[in-house]
């Protein structure tokens, strides 16, 4: 007669907690299929460094904190289903920018499956602003070049955050701006052709010379006094060579008042190599409570009409990028884009929620 064996509670309880897991694991995986094409690490955080958090004080260990931020950016993107996010590297006050793209590079590097690199912004965003586009030579654009391909070769997926025009929002941010028709812009276009890569780029919607706005010439000195156009030079780049695609990031966050959706039409039927980017800015009215025109949403974070039929009419030309400044503790509090930005995704209807929230994203970025 067999012996019969007591079941044995703890073992047939761990097997279950394993099986679980495996099975939550695998259903996490299956629906994480989105993407954010444009997000940073920031080894402080925005609260830190703009003063609403205390500083920690001491010597700070960039790498351990960029690396922190790195896996607290990877547990939000699982809440929200997205698979990939971008990370882009900007220039650094602190650092020199070939120090900022090393120390970005290998925080992306510590989450490989999820974390992807453009880069560019830091290195090859300062040579473009340091040379007037008269003192662009041929030795110039041949070291450009060749720095270019070796942030390829490195694993840049493209080159980001280029800025082209840069407003700025308080007295510890800055003010810049690169002609979209510089030089190097139309080199670094041949490049991203021929390699077959996008282009990210920061730019305000600027179709006519205006006057900067007046709370924007409150908030930072830097500014200038009027707004130059930067549409005509977007059109020049874009013409330039039809093989690079560009994508305009921070599309629904208008600080001129020009970004409407009439502009954005005209530019996305002249022009097939440009896509946006979308954001919801968690401020979407003024400090004095006035209402920001031409928003993506409301006050009451919904879609606005015809923001709506402008995603409908081109469903392959958007993607999302949240641009948030993610750092190794709390949740930043300032520019916190990024929970309203994926919250957007809701009010769409599925197919083109799920082209705009990853499939074009996937394609235009070559991440399948």
């Amino acid at each position: 007669m067999p012996t019969i064996r007591p079941f044995n509670w703890p073992i047939c309880l761990l097997a279950t907690l394993l099986l679980s897991a495996c099975q939550s694991t695998s259903h996490d995986a299956a629906h994480a299929r989105f993407v954010d094409v444009h997000m940073h690490l920031h080894p402080l955080g925005l609260d830190v460094t703009m003063g609403r958090r205390g500083h920690p004080g001491g010597l700070i260990d960039v790498d351990a904190n960029l690396t922190q931020a790195a896996g607290a950016l990877v547990r939000r993107m699982k809440r929200k289903h997205i698979k990939t996010a971008l990370i882009v590297v900007v220039p650094s006050v602190q650092h020199s920018p070939e120090e900022a793209y090393e120390q970005m590079r290998h925080s992306v590097a510590s989450h490989p499956k999820r974390l992807k690199l453009l880069a560019g912004g830091a290195i090859l965003g300062r040579i473009m602003q340091m040379t007037p586009p008269t003192a662009v030579t041929p030795a110039i654009i041949l070291d450009f070049n060749r720095k270019a391909q070796r942030l390829l070769a490195a694993g840049a997926i493209g080159f980001g955050e280029m800025i082209i025009y840069h407003l700025c929002m308080n007295p510890r941010h800055s003010f810049q701006k690169v002609a979209a028709d510089h030089p190097l812009f139309l080199s670094l276009a041949d490049i991203a052709a021929q390699n077959d890569v996008p282009i990210d780029i920061h730019m305000e919607a600027i179709n006519n010379r205006a006057p900067v706005p007046v709370h924007l010439a409150h908030r930072c000195a830097q500014n200038p006094v009027s707004l130059e156009p930067t549409i005509p030079a977007l059109e020049r780049l874009l013409r330039h060579n039809r093989a690079a695609r560009i994508v305009w990031q921070h599309i629904g966050w208008d600080n001129t008042g020009q970004m409407t959706p009439y502009l954005l039409g005209r530019l996305l039927v002249a022009h097939h190599n440009l896509f946006m980017a979308l954001r919801v800015p968690p401020r979407i009215v003024r400090m004095d409570g006035s209402p920001i025109p031409n928003r993506l949403v409301n006050p009451a974070g919904n879609i606005q009409p015809q923001w709506l039929r402008l995603l409908r009419r081109f469903p392959d030309r958007f993607v999302i990028g949240a641009d948030e400044f993610i750092g190794p503790g709390q949740p930043a509090h300032i520019a916190a884009s990024f929970d309203p930005t994926w919250a957007m995704l809701s009010q769409l209807p599925p197919d083109l929620a799920e082209k705009i929230g990853g499939e074009n994203a996937r394609r235009l970025y070559h991440l399948d």
